[in-house]
């Protein structure tokens, strides 16, 4: 990902378990939505506590990411510990970890790697939870039936703009 005309590796990981697969997969719509055609930006996700042969199928077919599983259930801080110590995330520039119920605004990604290069104090940053009374009615999850159907021409305009008109 290109960031003040300099080239940044980043890494993006996410746990998941075996019934939240629907959510993850509108999660992992948005995030490829956000990261869009940036270049050196990778995906990790593990299935913590299931090794679900299907699962795993679904996932291998997506370019640009990597999908582990452990029969295992490490719990969110061994499942993010289990991925940081894969050898493609760990020479990245920039780790991001997500949880997999998140939509994220399709600048997200590059405005949080921004942030993390313009303040290199900060070692780790979390973004604001909105409250959103109305995010159903903006985002139907009934409509969307599968990964294929989550695309940039069916997400409605969620940047960061996007989500001040809409929820502030």
């Amino acid at each position: 990902m290109k960031i003040y005309g300099k080239d940044y590796s980043v890494a993006i990981i996410m746990l998941m378990m075996e019934g939240e697969l629907e959510a993850t997969k509108v999660s992992l719509a948005s995030l490829l939505n956000s990261i869009g055609n940036e270049k050196n930006v990778s995906t990790s996700i593990l299935l913590n506590g299931s090794k679900n042969s299907e699962i795993k199928e679904f996932f291998t077919k997506i370019p640009g990411v990597k999908f582990y599983s452990s029969a295992k259930n490490k719990g969110a801080v061994g499942g993010r510990n289990y991925l940081l110590t894969k050898q493609e995330i760990r020479k990245s520039d920039i780790i991001l970890s997500l949880d997999n119920d998140v939509i994220l605004p399709t600048d997200y990604i590059y405005n949080i790697c921004e942030f993390l290069v313009s303040h290199p104090e900060a070692g780790i940053v979390n973004p604001i939870v909105l409250k959103a009374q109305h995010f159903k009615e903006f985002f139907n999850y009934n409509l969307y039936n599968s990964l294929s159907d989550l695309n940039s021409d069916t997400l409605p305009e969620f940047s960061s703009e996007g989500i001040k008109r809409h929820f502030i």
